[in-house]
């Protein structure tokens, strides 16, 4: 959507140029996807991505081995080493009652995961919610005004719709905020977000971290604001080197008991006195190894030592699986908060069976990955081979 464009208006970059890199026909590899998500990676800024694992309440689905990899190199090694900037749609499965959190790209430190708000600030019924979104920007909701944009074969359309649509959306205002500062890397532009998006007129319960944002579970941090990304980007400072410390949980394995509550904890002292060692939080992963005999009916919280509470799973009433293998679940609300103290992780099946005390599965193992700094960020001048389905979004 060039300037001075007389069809569909005016894009939000537009000065940037835009490409497709085609990857989705009826299934694609682990291989396919991890050669579109590396495709030019050093003259491509940000990638812009409306597609994942069925958004069905089912699925349990991440990327492969080579897409997991391309993801970390494209974020390490992309952009001359600055960084690939991924920006995620969050996934349209609000009314199945899908849960984000069962999406491994969303929960991927290396990905901007956004969701979707109406033009009144509700979340649209298609919208899920889950801590790993990280920021918001408009869409439609059911019998709402629709994103207007351009179209094949020189048109314009004003039905889009989705997530789909606030992803791009995001992109755009990524690129804006590099037209003004080009060196920024990836982790730049994820703490610039967090530090500009804005409450607005959203409607949720918000909750104030240790750290002093407010987070919410169906909108991240908020709504992206253009302008203040922009300005902030034009006197950011380089962040710290990241660490990342890794704790496991002792005591393991433990029994979970249908109708019933698992309370586990971790005691963290950030991995000081290593090189691994962590004082200012970014992303936490909580990774899990269970079974159970039907596993949406578990819930799945984690308590920071800040007491901000995140909603790592929700029911989902629709999933019969029966495991979690070492799944990445990953909030960002406890971004700048302090990785010191005890962790608390709440695992409940809600489910009562025929023998309400029955033992209903196990949980094998639990860890959690701290990813940080050691020195508090100065952000400013100012101070501060299988196949795998995948669909659109």
């Amino acid at each position: 959507m060039q300037a001075n464009n007389s069809i569909c208006g005016v894009g939000i970059a537009f000065n940037s140029k835009i490409g497709g890199i085609r990857m989705l026909g009826d299934s694609a590899s682990d291989m396919m996807e991890a050669a579109s998500l590396s495709y030019n990676r050093n003259f491509i800024s940000i990638y812009s991505i409306s597609w994942g694992p069925d958004d069905d309440g089912i699925t349990v689905d991440g990327p492969g081995i080579l897409a997991k990899k391309a993801l970390e190199d494209g974020a390490k090694l992309g952009r001359d080493g600055l960084g690939s900037i991924f920006v995620w749609a969050s996934g349209n499965g609000g009314q199945v009652t899908d849960h984000c959190s069962c999406d491994g790209y969303v929960t991927s430190i290396y990905t901007l995961a956004v969701t979707s708000a109406s033009m009144t600030g509700y979340l649209p019924a298609y919208a899920e919610s889950c801590p790993s979104v990280m920021a918001t920007t408009y869409s439609a909701a059911t019998n709402g005004k629709a994103v207007i944009t351009t179209d094949l074969n020189e048109g314009c359309s004003s039905i889009h719709t989705g997530t789909s649509a606030s992803a791009p959306m995001a992109a755009g205002i990524c690129a804006l905020a590099l037209e003004a500062n080009p060196s920024l890397s990836w982790r730049d532009m994820q703490y610039i977000i967090v530090k500009t998006s804005r409450r607005a007129n959203l409607h949720d319960v918000w909750h104030k971290n240790g750290a002093g944002y407010y987070v919410s579970h169906k909108f991240g941090f908020g709504l992206m604001d253009a302008n203040a990304i922009v300005s902030l980007a034009e006197e950011w400072q380089p962040l710290p080197e990241q660490h990342v410390c890794v704790i496991s949980a002792s005591g393991m394995p433990q029994n979970i008991t249908s109708g019933d509550s698992l309370y586990l904890q971790i005691r963290s002292n950030g991995c000081i006195g290593t090189k691994n060692a962590v004082r200012y939080l970014e992303h936490v992963q909580v990774k899990i190894n269970l079974y159970h005999r039907r596993r949406g009916q578990l819930t799945i919280t984690l308590t920071s030592p800040s007491g901000t509470r995140s909603n790592l799973l929700s029911r989902r009433p629709r999933d019969f699986g029966k495991s979690f293998q070492d799944w990445p679940f990953m909030t960002t609300h406890s971004w700048g908060e302090s990785a010191f103290g005890t962790w608390r992780l709440k695992i409940e099946d809600q489910h009562r069976y025929f023998f309400s005390s029955s033992i209903s599965g196990h949980l094998h193992s639990w860890s959690i990955i701290l990813y940080g700094t050691i020195t508090l960020p100065n952000t400013a001048r100012t101070g501060t081979g299988n196949t795998i389905y995948r669909r659109w979004r």
